[in-house]
């Protein structure tokens, strides 16, 4: 990959003792700092540490969490407790497969190595079954790509359903037009000009269609992206470019071809003497017209009713979804993501220090009733587990349980409206000097302690 400027990171900015740099996002670099070509090889502040900005990452590059749009290198010998813990379980490993390389081997090799860790350090791998491999694709669109082509599919069956109509519609006026068509073939006009002109016509008012489609696309993208949740990845790229109006003039010309062809052999269909005989009695429509106008209707009231049937369990789904209890009530409530440099923080107690002041500066402010901290919120996809004993049981190593925890401070609880269904809330006489406490939740102490109080 090449830089938009100066250039990206290599192998050797991630040795021990190599000078600090740092690459910055082409969308970054345009915000903030109005695509300054000089800003290369100046020095920035992150996190209290100095680096040296080396590069700007091209346009199209993008980092698999969005919010991201600065990389540094990654020293993984400078970690002090490497060699204590042999592990880095809070790496994401990112590659690219050789060319001719399928997936399968090198998950097969990658699960290799993981059982030669799991016999070296067992302590530290003994829940680490083996590797999975995860295309980039399906982990940057992640649930959305199910969502994505379930929408897709609600617009072909509409656009079916549409041509449908259509086809119906033009075959009554091919009916009504029956005794012109006949004069034209009786002057000379072949059965190949006749369908050929009824599919002209077609193409020109899918043509019509389209480009009304197209003049109102870019406000219609504009509405969904107004309504669209902001977890859905790389949703700021949504646009309209020129492979999406190539894509409108192919639909356009396919949408004319099914909602014309049929007319059209039905019409120059049939014995020339017959049609101008009917034509003349003032017959409209034969017993094959009729025929194909009944499955036409048949199809576009077997496509409206499949796609009702999927709105009405989507509907059914998301007011399910609206109604689930997420243990907390969400409404009035403020999160503000913070993160403390290293450098100014470097110890638990400077960062205990600045929660403790913080907090009661924002419950004195207007309009807040409590305020709290917890280390991750909620639902936010991050997870924090640990492993845990109860006293007077005996656990093996592989049956040994654990929990996902989060880290709060008294009052987050209180501003977060989450019930007690038994015991106290956290106080400011809970601290890392007098002895531990934690809450556990209804399903843990429904699994654990059936029959009455928990003791850890």
């Amino acid at each position: 990959m090449k830089a938009a400027v100066g250039r990206t990171l290599e192998s050797e900015d991630d040795r021990p003792g190599a000078p600090s740099v740092v690459v910055m996002t082409y969308g970054l670099w345009q915000r903030r700092f109005g695509s300054d070509s000089t800003l290369v090889g100046r020095s920035l502040e992150l996190n209290g540490a100095t680096y040296t900005l080396v590069g700007i990452l091209p346009p199209s590059f993008f980092f698999p969490i969005p919010e991201a749009e600065l990389a540094v290198p990654l020293v993984p010998d400078a970690d002090p407790w490497r060699q204590n813990r042999n592990t880095v379980n809070f790496l994401r490993l990112v590659g690219r497969t050789r060319q001719g390389v399928p997936s399968k081997r090198a998950e097969a090799e990658m699960n290799a190595l993981a059982r030669k860790l799991r016999e070296q350090f067992p302590e530290q791998n003994a829940r680490k079954l083996g590797v999975k491999f995860t295309p980039m694709r399906d982990q940057i669109a992640g649930g959305y790509r199910r969502a994505l082509w379930v929408l897709l599919g609600a617009v072909v069956f509409v656009l079916l359903i549409a041509c449908a109509n259509l086809a119906n519609l033009n075959l009554v006026r091919a009916a009504e037009r029956r005794r012109e068509m006949s004069i034209r073939s009786a002057l000379g006009a072949t059965r190949r000009q006749v369908v050929k002109q009824l599919l002209l016509e077609s193409a020109l008012l899918a043509t019509g269609g389209g480009m009304l489609g197209a003049l109102l696309a870019p406000i219609g993208v504009r509405g969904l992206l107004a309504l669209s949740p902001s977890s859905i990845p790389r949703a700021g790229e949504i646009g309209l470019d020129a492979s999406a109006f190539t894509f409108t003039i192919l639909v356009s010309l396919v949408a004319a071809i099914a909602s014309g062809l049929a007319p059209a052999l039905a019409t120059s269909h049939g014995d020339l003497a017959q049609q101008l005989n009917e034509g003349a009695r003032g017959s409209t429509e034969g017993r094959r017209g009729k025929a194909l106008r009944t499955s036409l209707v048949v199809v576009e009231v077997a496509l409206s009713l499949v796609l009702l049937a999927g709105a009405g369990v989507l509907l059914k789904s998301f007011s399910k979804v609206q109604t689930v209890d997420a243990g907390f009530d969400p409404h009035g409530v403020l999160a503000v993501r913070l993160s403390l440099p290293k450098a100014r923080y470097p110890h638990l107690a400077d960062v205990t220090q600045f929660y403790d002041a913080l907090l009661p500066r924002v419950q004195r402010l207007p309009g807040v009733s409590s305020a709290g901290v917890i280390n991750m919120l909620p639902l936010s996809g991050q997870i924090a587990s640990t492993s845990f004993t109860i006293v007077g049981r005996a656990f093996s190593k592989e049956e040994v349980p654990q929990a996902q925890f989060r880290i709060v401070t008294p009052m987050y609880l209180q501003a977060m409206r989450i019930p007690f269904l038994a015991g106290r809330e956290f106080n400011e006489s809970d601290t890392d000097r007098t002895p531990l406490v934690c809450h556990i939740n209804e399903t843990l102490a429904k699994r654990f302690w059936p029959q009455g109080t928990a003791r850890t």
